[in-house]
């Protein structure tokens, strides 16, 4: 069987166009090297702890959120968020404009991942280790538990990358076909960016702090921001990021110092106890592009024939779309657009 699409990768970028797609009309497949969807979406939930280990607010902009989207936030009882009531460092990099709108989501994020991913057609725990061209499709190699050391194949006639572009350029060295990502102007990402994140826990938070869910430390060499929400058991789940610099610094120390570092730093700056969960530390890379001003940066197109895009995250910042999640969104609109203006059979 040849698929006629398949979206590589199933965070917000590839759910995202996914459903778009599908709306018109479209059958695709879905493949991600995760055990669940939503990339950097993510919540943990560890005994009484539940923690986003990546953004803790979703955005909207009525100009490029799908009707799924805003239907899956009704469906999970997402509660709008007041601009005043989000982190400066959150707030920066959205739009100033009244079709923005900010959400808080009660249990996790992955909620939200785990709604739009319900309908669609996904294969997990995947992983893409060669790509190979014929003349009318893509023959993607891949290897899972399943299957044990022997790959196996999947073709598709169009094919749609959405991983973090690092990724993208590795895949396309060790199937030889780095030509395609040759000659053309391409994003200047030159590595990834860090994130070190501590997941802990507490039986109290501080009156100081009791009038809202989240601290941004000023000058704090080590925190960027803190996040808790209330647990089971009379426990609070407390998210801590960290400092970009620091956690460049640390991404390769020792995981339990680095925990500990990242939990005397926390503890000191909202002046309470905090204590490790079963499963601490997570430590993000991707790409991210910072548009110039005026830059817009768009999905790319390496083969017209058969097809092969990149999008993703890095493929839809603007000076307006700034957000992670809002970049994702645009990216995955402006994908969605080059494909379905493809003359069926192609």
């Amino acid at each position: 069987m040849i698929y006629p699409t398949i979206i590589i990768g199933t965070g917000l970028t590839g759910l995202t166009l996914a459903h778009k797609l599908v709306s018109q009309g479209h059958q695709l497949l879905l493949i991600d090297k995760g055990r669940s969807a939503g990339g950097r979406l993510a919540t943990k939930t560890i005994g009484h702890c539940i923690s986003d280990t990546g953004p803790g607010w979703f955005h909207t902009h009525d100009q490029i959120t799908i009707p799924a989207v805003y239907a899956a936030l009704n469906t999970i009882a997402a509660e709008p968020v007041l601009p005043e009531d989000l982190p400066a460092c959150t707030l920066r990099d959205l739009p100033v404009t009244s079709s923005c709108q900010s959400w808080k989501i009660q249990g996790g994020i992955r909620r939200l991942t785990q709604e739009l991913a319900n309908p669609l057609e996904i294969l997990q725990s995947m992983t893409l280790t060669k790509l190979k061209r014929s003349e009318n499709s893509w023959v993607l190699e891949f290897k899972d538990n399943a299957h044990g050391d022997d790959p196996f194949e999947i073709q598709t006639q169009r094919l749609v990358f959405t991983m973090p572009w690092p990724q993208v350029l590795d895949l396309l060295k060790e199937s030889e076909l780095i030509d395609l990502a040759l000659n053309r102007t391409l994003p200047e990402i030159p590595d990834y960016e860090r994130c070190i994140v501590g997941l802990f826990e507490t039986d109290m938070i501080s009156d100081k702090f009791a009038d809202q869910d989240w601290f941004e430390p000023i000058e704090s060499p080590v925190v960027k921001l803190i996040r808790w929400q209330p647990g089971s058991n009379e426990k609070y789940s407390v998210t801590v990021l960290a400092q970009p610099e620091w956690s460049l610094q640390n991404l390769d120390s020792n995981p339990s110092e680095s925990l500990l570092k990242l939990q005397d730093a926390a503890s000191e700056v909202l002046e309470m106890n905090l204590q490790p969960t079963t499963s601490s530390i997570h430590r993000w890379k991707y790409a991210k592009l910072e548009p110039s001003p005026g830059l817009t940066s768009t999905p790319i197109v390496l083969s017209h024939s058969p097809f092969l895009m990149v999008a993703g995250e890095a493929f839809g910042y603007t000076p307006d779309f700034n957000s992670g999640i809002l970049a994702s969104q645009n990216s995955a609109n402006l994908a969605s657009m080059q494909i379905i203006s493809i003359p069926s059979g192609i």
